[in-house]
């Protein structure tokens, strides 16, 4: 579904008596001064014969008490309409006996009626069809009980996914007996979270980057964002690396030196952690919409879809923005889950040594592996000013929460089973996974360097040693201004349409692999991957096939793969 900026709740059609209403308090607005304001009000006035006005006051008053009382006769005497007369008359009951036996106002009710009535505006647009609603809707139900799930998994039953299920099943547990078990939040979490959150907001907005004065070849420092929908370049901060850095030299020195906190902390409160993570996701979540109605940074790059429920999710601001620089989309997509990934990983290293003595060449690999990606992330953050997260996704419960908790929880899964299950592998099959992981990466670096050297360029490069072959295409922006883009068809972009995510897959296999067989749960990973790029791969050609038109087909007819030659 195209995303146009700025296209409001369209209003829905109201009954005849409504709009007349509406149309007369649109016509007095109208007409200028307190004198032709007041003879209107008069004339309205004197429009309502008594007969009227005695009807309305009745209505008004009684409507309510007829509905009672119908509905009343039912519950207490069997839907007789004379029963309760007869019985007030007779002075076998009084008004106050019938009253108190009607069952007052709930709690249960009132969220009942509130959910209906919410459910109800949501669904009055047809902008949202009805599988992605019901996808929006799973996934803003179960997205929490699944990520809880995969962490009690480990913490209770040593990361089986089947044994919870079949405990219950048997009747050997129940799921009070494991929501008893799981730990609560604490002050001591609460506090890390807090201090934590606040320290990267700090190095974000308040530590300019000085990187990229002394890193040859790193861009940092204040760098343009891609074209919004409506027109806008935004400027930002780029100091992400500089932030890991500082974060992470900070972590060894308190290892070797200071000792302030124990290397093992993250775990230790790893589930207290995860109700603050919440917090946090769902807080930003809900002021980044608040904030689109009320008070949004550009009006202009706001979409409103009319339905609550997806646009919570997939949200409303384009870039939602407190002061000048701290951009919503930037810090939580990069701070606090990315930079905290390592530090996890770290954490989790931590306490296997803890526990046996020693860090498996298995637990080596997921932090010097996914230590790439991060890093790999954090040297090419102004190059993911540009990709799809930042260009093209609005800021929601989708990247606020998923950020906080889907993100740090379930992307570190194999750390974490590591330390319940320290598989130690052998030299070849430490090697092979070394090598996938590190193809997988060099094919997705210089499958993005290729097509950032072609765009910075402007095509004037060489891909391959040759001149790159592209094609041109056009569009047209919210403003009317017309734009003129290339389509690169040489290099790793002439074998896949998205070759960068082949890379990635190879890399998320590698990380898995080395917890062995044991069990499913470190592929959750691949798995989720794998369908995350794949709906990513089609999302973003059905956006470039309404962009560009039949432009778009020339090029997929160029390029005919999208992830695998010859397979897909």
């Amino acid at each position: 579904m195209n995303r146009d900026c700025c296209q409001h709740p369209s209003a829905e059609r109201l009954n005849n008596s409504w709009s007349s209403f509406a149309t007369w308090c649109a016509t007095a607005n109208n007409h200028n001064g307190v004198e032709k304001q007041k003879s209107l009000f008069a004339a309205a006035k004197r429009e309502v014969d008594w007969f009227s006005l005695a009807s309305v006051l009745f209505l008004l008053t009684f409507s309510p008490f007829i509905v009672y009382y119908f509905i009343m006769s039912c519950d207490q005497y069997h839907c007789s309409l004379t029963d309760p007369i007869i019985d007030v008359l007779m002075g076998n009951s009084h008004l106050s006996d019938i009253w108190n036996k009607t069952p007052s106002l709930s709690w249960k009710a009132a969220n009942i009626y509130i959910f209906w009535v919410t459910f109800q505006l949501s669904c009055k647009e047809r902008e949202v069809d009805w599988f992605s609603l019901a996808s929006v809707l799973f996934l803003l139900t179960f997205s929490p009980f699944i990520v809880y799930y995969f962490i009690m998994s480990c913490d209770q039953y040593h990361c089986s996914l089947t044994d919870p299920i079949i405990d219950v099943l048997m009747g050997n547990s129940h799921l009070s007996d494991i929501w008893n078990k799981t730990p609560s939040l604490s002050w001591k979490a609460a506090n890390i979270y807090i201090f934590w959150v606040t320290f990267q907001v700090m190095l974000y907005i308040l530590v300019p980057d000085f990187c990229h004065k002394f890193l040859p070849g790193y861009v940092g420092g204040v760098q343009e964002g891609a074209l919004t929908p409506a027109g806008t370049v935004n400027k930002y901060e780029i100091n992400g690396l500089q932030a890991w850095i500082i974060t992470h030299a900070l972590w060894f020195a308190n290892a070797h030196y200071f000792h302030w906190f124990s290397p093992t902390i993250i775990f230790d409160n790893w589930i207290p952690l995860l109700w603050c993570a919440n917090i946090l996701g769902y807080a930003a979540s809900t002021f980044a919409m608040i904030k689109s109605y009320f008070f949004p940074s550009n009006p202009n790059d706001c979409k409103f879809t009319g339905n609550l429920f997806y646009d919570y999710m997939m949200g409303i601001e384009f870039n939602p923005r407190i002061g000048k620089w701290f951009d919503f989309k930037l810090f939580f997509n990069g701070r606090p889950g990315i930079v905290a990934w390592t530090l996890i990983n770290l954490s989790y290293a931590a306490k296997q040594q803890e526990l046996y003595g020693q860090v498996t060449n298995s637990m080596i690999l997921v932090n010097v592996l996914q230590g790439i990606y991060v890093l790999d992330f954090f040297w090419n953050e102004a190059w993911y000013l540009k990709t799809i997260d930042i260009c093209h996704d609005h800021f929601g419960w989708y990247l606020g929460w998923g950020d906080c908790v889907w993100l740090p929880y379930l992307y570190t899964l194999q750390g974490l089973y590591l330390v319940y299950h320290p598989v130690q592998l052998s030299t070849a099959n430490a090697v092979g996974i070394l090598l996938l992981g590190l193809v997988g990466y060099y094919i997705f670096r210089m499958t993005n360097h290729q097509k950032d050297l072609f765009r910075r360029t402007d095509g004037h490069c060489k891909i391959w040693g040759k001149k790159p072959e592209y094609i041109e295409c056009s569009y047209t922006s919210l403003d009317g201004t017309k734009y003129y883009s290339k389509l690169m068809i040489s290099g790793f972009w002439g074998v896949a349409r998205h070759f960068n995510y082949t890379g990635d897959l190879m890399g998320s296999l590698a990380y898995c692999l080395t917890c062995g067989f044991g069990h499913i749960l470190p592929y959750f990973y691949i798995i989720y991957m794998t369908i995350l790029l794949t709906h990513r791969c089609i999302r973003d050609e059905h956006r470039c096939s309404s962009k560009y038109g039949k432009e778009w087909k020339r090029y997929t007819a160029a390029v005919p793969y999208r992830l695998i030659p010859g397979v897909f």
